[in-house]
C-alpha cells in the first residue's frame, strides 16, 4: 500500500524542503526550475495559473508548440541546500553536456558551493542521463 504525506502552506501543497526539476522533450531540457511546492502542483501552476511570470508564460508557449507531451523529472533537495544554487548548477552541467534545448528558458551558470551540493548534482545527472543523453 502506498501512502503520501505532505503539508499545505500558503494554500499550496508542500512536499518537503524543495525540488529542482527539468522539463524535457526529445531528450533535451527546455526548462529547469526550483520550488518548495510539490512538483505536480508547481507544474499545474506553470501551465494554468493566472500569472504574469515570464518563465511560466514562456513555458506555456514552448509546451504548446511541442509535437508531443513533455516529461518532467523532479529531484528532491535537502533542507540544508539552496535550491537556486542547485538549479543554476544543474543548468550549467546540462549546458556543458549539451542537454539543453535550443529554446531553453532561463539563465544560470553558478557552481555548487559545498560537497553536499556537488554530491546532489552528481546524483541529479545520474537521474536525468537516461532522459537526456
Amino acid at each position: 500500500m502506498e501512502a503520501v504525506e505532505f503539508s499545505v502552506a500558503n494554500d499550496h501543497p508542500v512536499a518537503g524542503p524543495g525540488w529542482v526539476y527539468a522539463w524535457i522533450h526529445e531528450r533535451r531540457a527546455f526548462y529547469i526550475g526550483a520550488t518548495w511546492l510539490h512538483p505536480v502542483a508547481r507544474a499545474e501552476l506553470h501551465l494554468h495559473a493566472d500569472t504574469t511570470d515570464p518563465r511560466s508564460l514562456a513555458l506555456r508557449e514552448v509546451v504548446g508548440a511541442l509535437d508531443g507531451p513533455p516529461t518532467v523529472i523532479a529531484i528532491a533537495v535537502s533542507e540544508s541546500s539552496d535550491r537556486q544554487v542547485l538549479k543554476a548548477a544543474l543548468i550549467r552541467e546540462c549546458a556543458e553536456r549539451r542537454w539543453l534545448a535550443d529554446n531553453f528558458i532561463g539563465p544560470g551558470r553558478e557552481h555548487p558551493e559545498s560537497s553536499d551540493e556537488v554530491d546532489w548534482l552528481a546524483g541529479a545527472v545520474t537521474v536525468l542521463r537516461p532522459h537526456l543523453n
